[in-house]
């Protein structure tokens, strides 16, 4: 068997230039949760992860692009908790991403599993029931399923991707309407018109009789669930600009999908600070609509190097209907070894979360989450 893995390793090299790249990490997190009746929680424990990735380009711009990890929230491990599928404590593998494609000066096209690179944006469409705490990274580790791709337009790329949210067989179903066809009763001789006067002269009287009658037909199609994603830098001197489109749909007719817009705002540097502000809003359906909702969500960041080191900060305001919550992430990575070969990593971070569950009968304003952790993090290319 291993001079069966040498030798297939070898006809890769030969064939094709593979690239392999990964990362692990260790985090110990302190986790508090406070609750409106006042009763709260507290717990220490130590999280952990590696990723594999792999990557083949066998020219002309065609790639295959391979990640192995763990399929679990943000692809991380909790020590000391025994996995449900193996019965032990450590992770399962499983490829987090997997696609194929081309990738052009001016045009590209990939399909299969991809990463998504994040946004705010996707955390308002995919996790209206989160919406803060980054979701969309740690739910769906930064990946979806389905197609995407990029063209250049005017000098600007446009980015685009078309997930499979949901699979189902589609169907036809016939709905019909009928209605009801009342007959009056009537003599056999049409000189009379009651019963009595009908029957005195000898004649046949037939009683008022009713039938159903279809009247009307139609198909109810039931197809897949899909999301169409775009967006495009625009610079303009040293602002920059993206401007974003997520729109859900398929089902059925009477299905309703949410709808995105909004737009990540790059602003110039202040005083050594990086800084930018995001605004989104979300609605699904219309007022009167089963699930109806509109939502938002607005984030503010600042960033900046310091020694060894970057010191980042991001705070999000979010609502759903009448609800609002918020989150604050402070984070500080400091570089504690960087060659040709990889970097390692520390980061200690506080992240707070005010408010849950908006837009539900669930909603809690004065729940809170603290997570003091430190993530220790190698990487290697």
């Amino acid at each position: 068997m291993k001079y069966i893995m040498l030798s297939i390793f070898s006809l890769t090299f030969i064939m094709a230039e593979l690239h392999i790249s990964g990362d692990a990490r260790v985090r110990p997190r302190y986790d508090i949760k406070k609750n409106t009746d006042g009763s709260s929680t507290s717990d220490l424990y130590y999280l952990y992860r590696a990723r594999l990735n792999m990557k083949a380009d066998i020219g002309d711009g065609w790639f295959l692009n391979t990640k192995l990890g763990t399929n679990s929230v943000a692809g991380m491990t909790k020590m000391g908790t025994l996995s449900e599928e193996s019965y032990t404590f450590k992770p399962s593998i499983s490829f987090m991403e997997i696609y194929f494609g081309s990738m052009k000066d001016d045009w590209g096209f990939w399909a299969g599993a991809f990463p998504l690179k994040y946004n705010s944006g996707l955390d308002l469409h995919f996790h209206s029931d989160k919406l803060v705490d980054i979701p969309f990274a740690l739910f769906n580790n930064s990946s979806t399923t389905g197609f995407a791709g990029y063209k250049t337009l005017m000098d600007h790329k446009l980015n685009w991707f078309l997930s499979v949210d949901n699979n189902v067989a589609e169907n036809e179903e016939i709905i019909a309407e009928t209605e009801v066809i009342t007959v009056p009763g009537y003599c056999s001789n049409p000189f009379f018109n009651t019963m009595e006067a009908c029957e005195e002269q000898g004649n046949q009287w037939t009683d008022e009789t009713s039938f159903e009658q279809m009247i009307d037909a139609a198909t109810m199609d039931d197809c897949d669930d899909f999301t169409l994603g775009m967006d495009m830098l625009l610079t303009f001197g040293s602002l920059s600009i993206t401007p974003r489109l997520l729109a859900s749909f398929g089902g059925t007719d009477t299905d309703i999908y949410p709808m995105t817009l909004g737009a990540d705002i790059s602003l110039p540097e202040i005083v050594g600070f990086k800084s930018g502000l995001s605004y989104h809003t979300s609605t699904k359906g219309k007022i009167g609509d089963d699930n109806h909702y509109k939502a938002d969500h607005m984030r503010l960041s600042l960033s900046r190097p310091i020694k060894d080191g970057k010191l980042k900060f991001f705070y999000d305001i979010a609502s759903k209907d009448a609800d609002k919550v918020s989150f604050m992430w402070l984070s500080y990575t400091h570089t504690c070894f960087k060659g040709e070969m990889g970097e390692v990593t520390l980061s200690p971070t506080f992240r707070l979360q005010t408010g849950k569950g908006a837009g539900t009968e669930d909603f809690d304003e004065k729940y809170s989450r603290s997570k003091f952790e430190v993530t220790a993090q190698i990487k290697f290319n």
